[in-house]
């Protein structure tokens, strides 16, 4: 059976403030970005795009078993918790998915194309940057 104990509490205290925070960040950052762009996918993009970046950036402060075991409190509220929630996949694949089916299948391949790889790129910056300082 599943213990609740002060260590579970913290953690879930940590993530869900990170959501939050994060979710709210992508909210206004989307609205507006698409109120400056021609197309609400772009937003999407560059919003996913800087949390990747972001997320490169703040892993080269810990070590690689602090982010994979979740263990640190600050990558449960900054990688998982804040970015998770600024970063939006699912709303990425709508996206990507309303484009094919308005029969524009070359802007939905290069949309998809474009954002996982300008997501990997993003990420391998933040990382690239985050070990020079």
């Amino acid at each position: 059976m599943f213990e609740f104990d002060q260590l579970v509490g913290r953690n879930i205290l940590l993530l869900s403030i990170g959501s939050i925070l994060g979710t709210c960040l992508r909210f206004y950052s989307l609205n507006y970005l698409c109120s400056l762009l021609s197309r609400k996918y772009l937003a999407t993009f560059l919003v996913n795009t800087a949390a990747a970046f972001s997320l490169g950036l703040v892993t080269t402060k810990s070590s690689l078993e602090e982010v994979s075991s979740n263990s640190s409190g600050w990558v449960l509220f900054v990688c998982i918790g804040f970015l998770g929630g600024f970063s939006t996949f699912s709303t990425f694949l709508l996206e990507v998915f309303e484009t094919f089916l308005k029969s524009r299948y070359k802007e939905s391949f290069l949309l998809a194309t474009y954002s996982v790889l300008g997501g990997l790129f993003a990420a391998a910056a933040g990382l690239g940057i985050g070990n020079i300082f």
